[in-house]
Parts: C-alpha cells; structure tokens; sequence
C-alpha cells in the first residue's frame, strides 16, 4: 500500500489534476446512470483524493466541478414536462450546498492536519 502511495506522490501536478477529474467524471456518470437515488456522498470521494493530493485550491476546484456534475446529472435526469423549479432542482441545489461545505471543510482540514507540528 505504501508503494502505491509513494508512486501516486511523486506523480506531476497535472497527472493529480487529470486523475481527480477522471474520478469526477466516473462519479458523475454513475450518478446519471443510477437515476434519482442519492448518491451525494459518493462524490466526497474525488474531493477527499483532491485534497490530498491537490490542497486547498484543487479541492475547492474539485469540488466546484462535483457540484457541477451533481446539478447537471439531475437536470439530465428529471422529465421534459416537469417546472424548471420542481423537487429534483431544489434537492439538487441542496445537496450541492451540502458538498460545498464539505468540500470547502475538507480543504481547510487537510491543509491544517498536513503543517508540521512545531
């Protein structure tokens, strides 16, 4: 387990960027292919890989891409005759205020846990 720890570590930068986005992007698709069951939690995931390997700002980065995939895959989801404003828009932009907090938390948690102690 250490040597894949070590190995994904000592990957550049952009490898990390294109690694979380790919973890997006199979959380997003999963999301759209399972319908209207919850699947919030799941995209904490990338943000929490993001956050270790990226920091604070590639969390926050992550997690706006998160809330965008969330908000996308329920408008995806929901039918052509239903209001703009219905149950799966406003449950959508909920749960996405949820992520942010939990995103925005896990940044600032990860940087703070990472400092050297003096």
């Amino acid at each position: 387990m250490t040597e894949i720890k070590n190995f994904i570590a000592e990957l550049a930068v952009p490898t990390h960027i294109t690694l979380c986005m790919i973890l997006c992007m199979i959380v997003g698709v999963v999301d759209y292919a399972t319908g209207d069951y919850g699947m919030t939690v799941v995209y904490i995931l990338p943000i929490y890989v993001s956050a270790k390997l990226l920091g604070k700002r590639g969390c926050i980065g992550i997690t706006v891409v998160c809330i965008l995939e969330l908000i996308g895959a329920a408008m995806l989801f929901r039918k052509e005759y239903e209001l703009f404003f219905d149950a799966v828009f406003w449950n959508s932009i909920l749960q996405s205020f949820e992520l942010g907090i939990t995103g925005y938390l896990m940044a600032q948690f990860t940087t703070k846990l990472a400092r050297p102690t003096k």
